[in-house]
């Protein structure tokens, strides 16, 4: 009996698949923790150095706007003193020959447009008669203006 029983163990051994042999092992438990730990380090490193590299990025984009903020601050100045009324005004006498003008030589055009308060229908008329007013008109002498000037260039 007991040469049938081993036997029969033996043949059952044999015909169980891979995967239930590999996790019915002793070695499985250790082996995927090792795995684990391995895949974990793999990360952290990965990661560590991703993060270097971007902090090295941000240290390069860091000196770049700083550079661009003094060159702003530079030019700023720069154009501070150029536009300098002390400065302008002897460039404008000597080299253009301007003058002072006299106040009674100053004149200001002001233009008072009416305000007219329309509502509902008038404000609609209103509207459509200043876009018709807009409109371009093509009359039949503009017309054949338009066909001499097409021929010449053709």
């Amino acid at each position: 009996m007991d040469y049938s029983v081993t036997r029969y163990q033996a043949t059952g051994r044999f015909s169980k698949s891979f995967a239930k042999r590999v996790i019915a092992s002793r070695a499985i438990v250790p082996a995927l923790s090792l795995t684990l730990l391995m895949i974990f380090a793999c990360l952290h490193i990965w990661q560590r150095n991703y993060v270097l590299a971007l902090e090295r990025q941000n240290g390069l984009l860091e000196d770049e706007s700083g550079r661009l903020n003094d060159l702003i601050k530079k030019t700023s100045g720069e154009i501070t003193e150029l536009t300098r009324v002390s400065r302008i005004e002897p460039l404008a006498t000597e080299k253009l020959g301007l003058q002072r003008t006299n106040a009674e030589n100053i004149f200001t055009i002001v233009i008072e447009k009416p305000q007219v308060k329309r509502e509902g229908i008038d404000n609609v008329l209103f509207t459509l008669q200043n876009l018709a007013d807009h409109l371009p008109i093509v009359t039949e002498s503009k017309a054949e203006t338009l066909k001499i000037f097409d021929s010449n260039d053709n």
